[in-house]
């Protein structure tokens, strides 16, 4: 534990084990690896202020001793923190600014990594944007990140190389070995594990797959606030490393990954019982709904929830392996290790459990995992134009408003304003290009082309179900108009 001066870790220097420590984990001989600083900072008879001119320094580095030594001078009065790669590079970055680090133009970009070397889990405490986390907001993620690893080890991962704080939250790495093209299986699986953890008081950041991603470098000062204070101090970012850790396989990431990165996913599980109360996460007794429904279990207490181990539900091959989990937060899932069960989940075990009258469960996406608060066959987004339609037969189809179709004859790219079923409007997709004739787009039937919008995650999800989110219209030489 780092032990603060009293002017809030304005005194704080580098701690070079540290430093030390992590490169030679996460690094390999011989091989580049960037370090960056970000929003460079000056010192003023006023006090400390941003440094415009600077901003972001960076360079490259092969050898460990060079890095620890360029770092020395970089504390929380030049700079908001010191930052390192996660994955291998090109040999051709060293061209940009060997040995050092000093301002430049360039910097890793995705192009130039070439592969994916590790896997990393950030859990930050929710809190206002540019401040350092407060005693009681790092205590919530370290005890986060406890039930995050517990979950993953009962899952059969390996420890991470690098387990430690970013001085305000708390962070994992673990060992992978994928080729470039595999960034889809990364995001899914931090959304997956973000869907189970995740919530309004600790972040699972999802946005860290990229392959150029860099992350705050253990030993160097989190000066995220220009100004700290007594309650919000700056720290050292600090862990400990894991030479011998194991390697995550894709089978693994496959088996927690969601189906699709969702951001609007719902974060409670509410089940609603006859007399219209509700009952939301920690209330929901799962216990009591498998002794109502004949289900034999064993309860065992872990650090991120309740297990029940039952009887495999999902095959009749094997009895063991299978269980419920019910999370700290109230969300669950079941599960069966069993290679035969693999992707079986919710929708697959619904109808033998006895649920209270009303009550939906999680939402189902189509690999077996759970999100929150929808029936399954809804696509499992709700965007801004959009509400997820009450359970009921009919929906009523939005409708591309009037001036929007006046523009496809254009052939101008445009904001196509969407009409939901509430005549909410909004203009938040924006055209790629029209074509001379869009799509045909039923509510049972594809024949779209995607590339008439924007890929979101709604557009991805009305493929996958099956479903369109809106109507889409032909231009002709007379104008817009609906087909059949």
């Amino acid at each position: 534990m780092t032990i603060l001066s009293d002017d809030a870790g304005q005194s704080l220097r580098p701690d070079l084990d540290q430093i030390r420590a992590m490169l030679e984990a996460i690094t390999i001989p011989g091989e580049p690896f960037e370090l960056r600083t970000l929003k460079a900072r000056k010192q003023t008879p006023d006090g400390v202020i941003p440094d415009s001119f600077n901003g972001t320094q960076n360079g490259f580095f092969t050898d460990v001793e060079t890095a620890v030594a360029a770092v020395t001078r970089f504390n929380g009065t030049t700079c908001a923190g010191v930052y390192v790669t996660l994955n291998a590079l090109a040999p051709h970055v060293l061209s940009w600014g060997a040995g050092r680090i000093a301002k430049t133009s360039r910097a890793t970009s995705d192009s130039d990594v070439t592969g994916y070397r590790s896997l990393y889990l950030d859990l930050d405490p929710v809190r206002p944007t540019d401040t350092n986390a407060t005693n009681a907001e790092r205590e919530a993620a370290r005890t986060r990140a406890r039930q995050v690893l517990a979950y993953l080890r009962d899952l059969g991962w390996p420890d991470p190389v690098w387990a430690g704080s970013s001085g305000s939250g708390s962070l994992m790495l673990f060992r992978i070995d994928l080729p470039t093209t595999y960034s889809s299986l990364v995001q899914r699986a931090l959304q997956g594990i973000a869907d189970l953890f995740g919530d309004d008081v600790v972040n699972v950041d999802t946005g860290v797959f990229n392959l150029s991603r860099v992350f705050r470098l253990a030993g160097t000062v989190n000066a995220k606030a220009i100004t700290p204070t007594s309650e919000r101090p700056w720290r050292l970012a600090s862990g400990k490393a894991n030479p011998d850790a194991g390697t995550v396989t894709r089978e693994q990431l496959e088996a927690i990954a969601a189906a699709e990165p969702e951001p609007s996913r719902g974060k409670a599980f509410k089940v609603a019982t006859g007399n219209g109360s509700a009952y939301d996460g920690p209330n929901y007794d799962l216990a009591m709904i498998l002794a109502d429904s004949g289900i034999q279990y064993r309860e065992k207490r872990k650090d991120y929830g309740t297990v029940y181990e039952v009887d495999c539900l999902t095959s009749t091959d094997h009895t063991g392996g299978a269980c419920f989990i019910q999370f700290a937060s109230g969300k669950f899932v079941y599960r069966c290790l069993h290679q035969s069960c693999s992707g079986k989940g919710w929708l697959d075990v619904k109808h033998l459990l006895k649920l209270p009258e009303g009550s939906t469960g999680p939402r189902v996406t189509s690999g077996g995992k759970q999100a929150s608060g929808a029936e399954p066959g809804d696509a499992g987004t709700a965007d801004d134009w959009e509400t997820v339609p009450p359970d009921s037969e009919q929906r009523t189809r939005p409708t591309l408003h009037p001036a929007t179709l006046a523009r496809l004859t254009t052939g101008k790219q445009c904001l196509p304003t969407v009409s939901n079923a509430r005549g909410q409007r909004s203009t938040r997709r924006r055209c790629m290009g029209w074509p001379a004739t869009l799509c045909v787009r039923r509510w049972n039937r594809l024949k779209a082309t995607p590339s008439a919008f924007s890929r979101s995650s709604s557009w991805r999800s009305g493929m996958r179900q099956g479903r369109p989110r809106f109507t889409v219209w032909e231009t002709t030489n007379t104008g817009p108009r609906s087909l059949p």
